[in-house]
């Protein structure tokens, strides 16, 4: 039995139709996660390719009076952004349970969505799901939970295997095979950084290719 798409054709991401969401990567929980320096360092890549690509990222931190702040190179690459950029503190661990996180993903959407729509002359077509790329930890908890959040809002959901992490390979392994059977797509930062260039002839692509080489 194939996964359930949640009633969306597979589409490549674009960068007007995208929003990325980094989810609590945090200063007491990184040195518990498996493998964290490969999640910190390739969503730090995948926030630095949303910037040139201007997608608005989502910053979120769970009680971060007990867990810490945002590791210093995530807080300071977000800081940096040049992009439409806004940043949640949350003590539910489903992103979407924080009101003023939902409000601006669905305004987000909304202007995303009146852009396509303007676009579309044949009134047989409908602007495409909107893009939410998912990155952080843990995924067996607040990334899991906020991907089960976002589906049944009709949202297209892509979490990228190798920016998100658990205290352990399993329960990682166990939370991305859940995912993907609700209907999210489970792909890389490189696979969606190659979707918003589309080709080598992208003005972006060249600093795209560099952020990935480093």
């Amino acid at each position: 039995m194939m996964p359930s798409t949640g009633g969306f054709d597979p589409h490549l991401a674009s960068p007007d139709s995208s929003i990325l969401v980094v989810i609590d990567l945090q200063e007491r929980l990184l040195p518990l996660i498996h493998d964290s320096d490969s999640v910190v360092a390739n969503t730090l890549k995948l926030m630095r390719i949303a910037d040139i690509f201007e997608v608005p990222v989502l910053l979120t931190e769970q009680y971060p009076q007990g867990l810490g702040k945002s590791t210093p190179p995530v807080r300071e690459t977000f800081d940096a952004l040049q992009t439409e950029k806004h940043f949640f503190t949350k003590d539910s661990f489903s992103c979407n349970l924080e009101p003023s996180f939902l409000n601006k993903l669905v305004e987000l959407d909304q202007k995303m969505t009146e852009k396509q729509s303007r676009l579309i002359v044949d009134d047989r077509l409908r602007p495409r799901p909107i893009d939410v790329i998912v990155a952080g930890i843990e995924s067996h908890v607040c990334v899991l939970q906020t991907v089960m959040g976002l589906l049944p809002l009709g949202y297209y959901v892509r979490v990228c295997h190798d920016c998100v992490g658990s205290r352990s390979a399993a329960n990682k392994k166990w939370a991305l095979r859940s995912m993907l059977q609700m209907g999210a797509t489970v792909t890389s930062y490189e696979s969606v950084a190659f979707e918003w260039a589309r080709d080598k002839n992208h003005p972006m692509f060249r600093r795209l290719n560099k952020i990935i080489k480093e």
